[in-house]
């Protein structure tokens, strides 16, 4: 009876969720029941040996319950493949036709669009004119077959080709579209992917590989250059390894790891991406300041770390070096919401508006934001003079004596 009690037990702390109590309750009641079994009593010695058997038997219910549930996963995945299969045969041959699509398009265009919610995404052309491309060439746009209530979706990286994405078979979209690449070319294809703040590595998959259940389905249909999809993300896995070698283990606590399922502490982020923008790692800095942007507001003194609020400097600051000015001048608008009084910042913003939007509008606004950085630094500040420059340049209509950046690194 001792050894049945402790055994009820463990099953409790099991219900309870209390492991650390797991192995002495089932040592109590395993050894008491192996007492049992020797000396069963004299009254009903078989009864009292199958009695111990279950106590031993329920005493282990909480190191054995996992083994049961993973096997019954295991064969529910066996199931869910057998019926998905002709699903997966669907999407392989949308990925074919929708890629000879998008592969009429980059012919006719010279990049490859991206697709979603069933429309096409603005393409812009290496003087900032937004393309409109012959309605020949506009993509067929199929429906998503594991979610025929939405379409497929498709994400262009540059010349190299493009990414086909499905809700894959749990339906829940978890591949995070990157921004619309809205700046001239030349710019690095991967910046916006690492705008999205997510390894995607993590959330796609190859359904081929038995790796069932754990993502969006992704297909990739390869440019000109015949680059496979590793090859065309080889700069942004690298960045996210960079990222995470700079990022300390995960806790030992159960709950400070539960804080950490959607990754590092925001402050920890932001710290690595100014190290990274400081070395010039500009897709891993762009990456970790998403990341850190994404999770910040949940840190209880958003209002008073410094560094949550440069996560988005350095994230513009990143995409400004890959050529992606008009993304940068978004990231740069979100910071001196928060920091006005920077005038490095009003300076960057006025660059991102001069090269980005051409034309008055855009010349006028730059001209303010110069005029706001050498208002507002403090004496002695090194922008003071550049900015000055640069204004007196667009107040007397001439250019200025810049270079618009190109993809860099």
């Amino acid at each position: 009876m001792l050894a049945c009690l402790f055994g009820v037990f463990n099953v409790l702390a099991m219900f309870a969720g209390v492991p650390a109590l797991y192995w002495p309750f089932f040592l109590v009641a395993a050894a008491t029941a192996i007492v049992g079994l020797f000396k069963p009593g004299d009254d009903d010695p078989r009864n009292g040996r199958v009695v111990a058997i279950f106590a031993i038997l329920f005493g282990a219910l909480p190191f054995i319950k996992p083994h049961i549930e993973y096997l019954a996963y295991l064969q529910a995945e066996r199931v869910r493949a057998r019926e998905t299969s002709a699903i997966y045969g669907t999407f392989a041959q949308d990925v074919e036709s929708f890629g000879g699509d998008l592969n009429d398009f980059q012919a006719a265009t010279g990049s490859y669009p991206s697709v979603r919610n069933g429309a096409l995404m603005p393409v812009f052309d290496t003087q900032g004119r937004k393309i409109d491309p012959p309605a020949a060439a506009i993509p067929r746009i199929p429906p998503d077959p594991f979610d025929k209530t939405s379409s497929l979706r498709a994400a262009g990286v540059g010349t190299r080709g493009a990414l086909i994405y499905s809700a894959g078979q749990d339906g829940v979209r978890e591949f995070p579209p990157p921004p619309v690449i809205m700046d001239a070319e030349p710019n690095h294809p991967l910046g916006p992917f690492a705008a999205t703040g997510v390894d995607l590595r993590t959330l796609t998959y190859d359904p081929t590989n038995g790796a069932l259940g754990f993502g969006d389905v992704a297909g990739w249909v390869p440019g000109p250059g015949g680059m496979t999809r590793d090859e065309a993300f080889a700069d942004l896995d690298h960045a996210w390894d960079q990222v995470n070698s700079l990022t300390p283990p995960r806790p030992r606590s159960k709950k400070a790891r539960e804080e950490w399922a959607k990754g590092p502490p925001a402050e920890i982020d932001a710290k690595t991406a100014e190290r990274l923008i400081a070395d010039g790692e500009n897709l891993g800095a762009i990456a970790a300041a998403s990341r850190a942007i994404a999770n910040r507001r949940e840190h209880p003194n958003f209002w008073k770390t410094e560094d949550l609020f440069r996560a988005d400097l350095n994230r513009a600051v990143g995409l400004y070096r890959l050529g992606h000015v008009r993304a940068a001048a978004d990231a740069l608008n979100d910071y001196l919401i928060n920091r006005p009084n920077d005038p490095d910042a009003h300076y960057l913003i006025a660059v991102c508006f001069y090269f980005g939007f051409g034309g008055k509008e855009g010349q006028d606004i730059a001209k303010r934001h110069f005029a706001a950085a050498f208002q507002i630094a403090p004496p002695g500040h090194p922008t003071i003079p550049k900015a000055k420059e640069a204004y007196e340049a667009l107040e007397s209509g001439r250019a200025l004596p810049l270079n618009r950046p190109q993809a860099g690194k």
